[in-house]
């Protein structure tokens, strides 16, 4: 059944081109609630998410604004569980996370502990950029305040750094549990060098944080991962440094194991790009 609103809905897919490109796009097409448009924004010289996901915004013709990946299949009625939760609660967005395929990267999301019920998000779950609906009227609002969308500069976390601007703009977020399934598979090499870059996009979020006097990392991992205290940050790294502790998280010993050293892999990226920036800064 078709859900009735007044919105024209523009749905963004930044892409490579990968070969999962169609299933997503398929899923999309297939949605109970039509997308009045599925712009396909393709990065062709590798800037990043942050890049295809603004030339997107800039080609949308909707007042409401719905950012898919191009890895994930979508469920029929995604795009309208997060339309009706964003107005129901009169909210600047609704998003949720993902379901993953990869036993790993399954592993990890779980240890999050996202919710299961539909609500008011009060724990900074929002923000993944594969799974997220806005109100065009608070991006513009954002573009107006800082001069851009997405934060092109940042390696890892512009959506979370995105999902936080718009808190403090004073806009509620709502958490929905329709979540796609990400194709995505890694291997160890792949992982270690997304936990590398991960690791460099909470120093540049961090860093960017205390330059703008605003919480930018008070969102979800990125808080309890790069808190502003000499203290907080210490701990964090001896946590880091000798974890995971939580072996039975885990469903086998070689995700474990993976994730033991990707958390390495993530503390050099963060200690490298700090020193980059503390560099940079003299």
């Amino acid at each position: 059944m078709s859900h009735k609103d007044s919105h024209i809905v523009s749905v963004i897919v930044p892409t490579l081109g990968r070969d999962t490109l169609e299933l997503a796009k398929q899923s999309l097409e297939n949605q109970t609630r039509k997308p009045d448009e599925i712009i396909l924004s393709f990065d062709e010289k590798f800037y990043g998410p942050a890049w295809p996901r603004n030339r997107g915004i800039e080609r949308a013709k909707g007042d409401l604004i719905a950012i898919a990946d191009d890895d994930c299949v979508y469920p029929p009625d995604w795009l309208e569980r997060l339309i009706t939760a964003l107005d129901k609660y009169d909210s600047a967005g609704a998003g949720g996370t993902f379901v993953d395929t990869d036993s790993l990267l399954q592993d990890l999301r779980l240890r999050r502990q996202f919710p299961t019920e539909e609500g008011i998000d009060t724990a900074n779950h929002v923000g993944n950029g594969g799974n997220i609906l806005y109100r065009v009227s608070y991006l513009k609002k954002l573009k107006e305040k800082d001069g851009y969308y997405f934060d092109e500069t940042i390696r890892s976390g512009q959506d979370i750094d995105f999902a936080s601007r718009i808190s403090h703009l004073g806009g509620r977020l709502v958490f929905v549990p329709s979540n796609p399934n990400h194709l995505k598979k890694v291997n160890f090499r792949k992982f270690l060098k997304l936990q590398f870059v991960r690791g460099i996009g909470i120093a540049q979020l961090h860093h960017k944080s205390k330059h703008r006097k605003m919480d930018l990392l008070g969102r979800g991992l990125l808080r309890k991962e790069a808190g502003c205290s000499l203290k907080r940050l210490w701990l964090i790294l001896w946590r880091k440094g000798l974890g995971p502790f939580d072996f039975k998280n885990f469903s086998s010993p070689r995700n474990y194991l993976f994730a033991w050293v990707g958390q390495k892999a993530e503390m050099i990226g963060y200690a490298k790009e700090t020193l980059v920036l503390r560099f940079r800064k003299r």
